[in-house]
């Protein structure tokens, strides 16, 4: 059964319940899995919180019994080490010695992510008929009182994918004391005015076209295919293995994927690999289809 309800601070009437294994997810109100967001599916939360990703999953059911209005949330943890996440280039320049890098790797800091830290977009929530304001307030108060129960030492508190500093979102969250962190912008394209690719690539610029055509040259001798899953278990090891090769390279990296993660997204998702002219395995993709939204989601290529 899910945990028991906590009154939310800050917001009289509401309560907050919180699911935390994957037996929990019998009993999440968001409908089964074939229907719905993907990211707040009870198959997709249940198996996250049973197979840590490198973070810890929960589901969090944040109700007001009165109106039966209600928002539903992810929320995830996970102990910051600066020497595992952030690269050594990240810091910028140092001395050779790095005293402070030395020091703070050391030290592991526990914290609290509301949001869906394993993609881009607001798909950890799902707010029914509140608007903008009201979700911020809401979550900002879920924050806190995560925060003040029972095993919430949290260092630091993220608020993932709620608008922008210029928006009344972001300007409510500066009251409760947030900071804005800048991040990539999430590109979305609308396939629904283009008949096929061909037709896409017609309104890239000539720069673009340009640079598609050299990067399809590059690819003779490569074929792809999309993966079944006996094929993804087979190959498991070794796209875990391009996976952590081309994640290597990033400079903040809180997520570690396990095999069995992208094993499951042969089923769960898809998954497409690209092998030379022996058959090697040299590069994968994997993509959700969630809903009418084809998200790209991660990949590992081999280092040429």
């Amino acid at each position: 059964m899910a945990g028991a309800r906590l009154p939310l601070d800050g917001a009289p009437g509401w309560e907050l319940t919180r699911f935390g294994h994957g037996e929990d997810f019998a009993h999440w109100p968001a409908g089964p899995d074939s229907s719905g967001e993907y990211w707040l599916r009870p198959g997709t939360l249940g198996y996250l919180s049973e197979h840590p990703q490198g973070l810890a999953t929960e589901g969090l059911l944040v109700h007001h019994p009165e109106s039966g209005r209600r928002l539903l949330l992810t929320a995830q943890t996970f102990r910051f080490r600066l020497g595992n996440h952030v690269s050594n280039g990240a810091a910028g320049q140092s001395s050779r010695w790095n005293f402070r890098r030395r020091l703070l790797s050391a030290t592991a800091t526990e914290v609290l992510c509301v949001g869906q830290l394993l993609t881009s977009g607001t798909y950890g929530r799902s707010d029914g008929d509140l608007d903008p304001l009201q979700v911020a307030r809401l979550i900002a108060a879920t924050a806190e009182t995560l925060s003040g129960a029972e095993g919430g030492c949290y260092r630091a508190v993220i608020l993932k994918d709620l608008g922008g500093e210029d928006s009344s979102v972001g300007a409510e969250l500066r009251r409760h004391r947030y900071n804005l962190l800048p991040a990539d912008p999430v590109m979305l394209l609308d396939l629904r005015g283009f008949a096929d690719f061909e037709g896409y690539l017609s309104q890239l610029s000539s720069k673009y076209r340009v640079r598609y055509r050299r990067a399809r040259s590059r690819l003779e001798g490569i074929s792809r295919r999309r993966l079944t899953h006996a094929e993804a278990v087979r190959l498991g090891p070794r796209l875990h293995a391009l996976y952590r090769e081309t994640t290597a390279g990033a400079e903040v990296n809180v997520v570690e994927l396990q095999a069995g993660y992208l094993v499951r997204l042969a089923t769960a998702g898809r998954v497409h690999g690209y092998f030379n002219a022996t058959g090697r395995l040299v590069g994968f993709t994997t993509a959700i289809t969630n809903r009418k939204v084809y998200q790209a989601h991660y990949l590992g290529l081999e280092d040429e």
